[in-house]
């Protein structure tokens, strides 16, 4: 039976066809995986993830290719999206935030309401141009390095560097003072 053939019936709900797309493909998956990934934790957790999207999705048509392709892409950005999330909690380790998602702070957190501050944020965002606010969103809340940044938005990390510069004076400013006018 083809894997095409095998997905199908995945797709009606046959974990027995699962079961032989596993068998099948698991080391290829694992292959793939190793590449991007050197942690034996997160091959795994990669592994079982490939394979629920395989029993989750209905993305695959097999009019567009076949279904080894579509398994070896969706391998490359499942390994991806776990190499970025690794990054972003390395990132939000090192700046001092907590399992809770609050900053560590040396002072008493009684000194200030962190419901204002997140208001305050959200609302000095709107002081931002709109390629700036793009940047600032990819870099700081979707985990985005500068080079995929600039990869993405396909302008030059020069550019990509000067915007966010720009963006984080804007806000600060802003932050500290509270008069700039909402810019386009």
């Amino acid at each position: 039976m083809s894997d095409e053939d095998l997905f199908a019936r995945v797709m009606k709900g046959d974990g027995y066809a699962l079961a032989e797309l596993y068998d099948r493909h698991a080391r290829q998956v694992y292959a793939v995986s190793r590449r991007l990934i050197a942690d034996p934790l997160m091959l795994e957790e990669v592994i079982q993830d490939v394979f629920t999207k395989v029993w989750t999705t209905r993305t695959f048509d097999p009019k567009k290719g076949k279904f080894i392709h579509w398994l070896s892409s969706v391998t490359r950005r499942t390994a991806i999206d776990h190499v970025r999330k690794a990054h972003r909690h390395r990132e939000t380790a090192s700046l001092g935030v907590t399992d809770s998602q609050e900053p560590v702070r040396g002072r008493n957190d009684d000194d200030f309401d962190t419901p204002i501050l997140k208001s305050d944020l959200i609302d000095s965002m709107s002081h931002l141009r709109t390629q700036e606010r793009t940047i600032v969103e990819m870099a700081y809340f979707q985990g985005y390095s500068l080079s995929e940044i600039a990869s993405v938005l396909e302008i030059p990390i020069g550019t990509v560097k000067t915007r966010l510069h720009r963006a984080l004076k804007i806000l600060k400013s802003f932050l500290e003072d509270g008069d700039l006018e909402v810019r386009s």
